[in-house]
């Protein structure tokens, strides 16, 4: 299977809200620093 193998991020997203909410976790999860401009997007 592949989850065994590679992780496996699935996502169900409907709204804007939940788009920028995953892209936040999205760039969390690889160590991104400068997020300033998700903060700007959700304004």
């Amino acid at each position: 299977m592949l989850r065994a193998r590679i992780p496996v991020w699935v996502t169900d997203i409907r709204t804007v809200d939940q788009a920028l909410a995953s892209i936040d976790t999205l760039l969390s999860a690889v160590g991104a620093t400068d997020t300033a401009w998700l903060d700007q997007a959700a304004d």
